[in-house]
């Protein structure tokens, strides 16, 4: 079937209606701004690019602009999102979409959106690229943070769930000001001491023979797994998440001793 000529059939027809005053708004009949070339496509909002379509004309060319292209293609899926928006806010009651065409719609889209999905997670277009868990040393409070240089926040996430230190549906702490100042203290200090261990135990590491972490732990050479170790180094130790990279073993450096940034 030849989309285009088809697409053009129902376009022309609506302007020819437009210029002879047959159809325009406020005549009786409901119609809805169509754009002849796609905003996504670099279309204009001028008014040469764009006619008057009733409710089914316009669902039936967008309907169209999806089957002009090819299945995975990047323009077939800007029209499919383009055309599931106008199936699932319509402006009223008056487009129609049968339960055949809404399956076959609804599982392109699905997959369309899970591939998009997909891509933006793994790359900087994601809005939460480069941003990482971290917990407020004096509240509790847990967000993500990007490029974060200040010490208040270690890295991490919900360090102090077990105090209930912070209450994330009020925002506040979540005891009086005198038992939270207690165990405030209490919680910073266990957070020293632990940063304190975890560096002496990341010299201790790097002076060793050991060939990775869990010949480390295996040695019992820590009181830790070799899970929990890798986590609180990568909690206090900043240079451990530059050097650390997936699949490959991290081992000892005697270079390394003393150097946590």
């Amino acid at each position: 079937m030849n989309y285009d000529k088809l697409y053009y059939q129902i376009i022309e027809r609506a302007i020819k209606e437009t210029r002879k005053a047959i159809r325009y708004k406020g005549n009786g009949t409901y119609y809805e701004l169509h754009h002849i070339i796609p905003r996504s496509f670099g279309g204009s909002n001028k008014a040469n690019n764009l006619v008057l379509l009733t409710a089914r004309e316009h669902f039936v060319v967008h309907w169209i602009l999806v089957k002009r292209y090819e299945k995975g293609s990047a323009e077939r899926n800007k029209m499919l999102f383009a055309l599931w928006r106008m199936q699932t806010n319509p402006a009223d009651e008056k487009r129609y979409i049968n339960a055949r065409v809404y399956e076959k719609l609804r599982i392109e889209f699905a997959k369309a959106v899970g591939k998009m999905t997909s891509v933006l997670q793994k790359g900087k277009n994601n809005s939460q690229y480069g941003r990482y868990w971290y917990t407020n040393r004096n509240t509790g409070e847990t967000k993500r943070i990007k490029n974060n240089t200040d010490s208040v926040w270690i890295k991490g996430k919900n360090w102090f769930k077990h105090a209930k230190l912070y209450s994330i549906k009020t925002k506040k702490p979540c005891y009086t000001a005198e038992t939270y100042i207690k165990i405030n203290k209490k919680v910073k200090n266990h957070i020293i001491d632990l940063e304190k261990w975890t560096k002496e135990t990341w010299n201790k590491f790097h002076n060793s023979d050991c060939k990775s972490l869990n010949d480390f732990y295996k040695r019992n050479m820590t009181t830790v797994t070799g899970a929990s170790l890798t986590n609180r180094f990568k909690m206090f130790i900043p240079i451990f998440n530059k050097l650390s990279k997936q699949g490959v073993t991290f081992k000892p450096d005697k270079n390394l001793i003393n150097v946590f940034e």
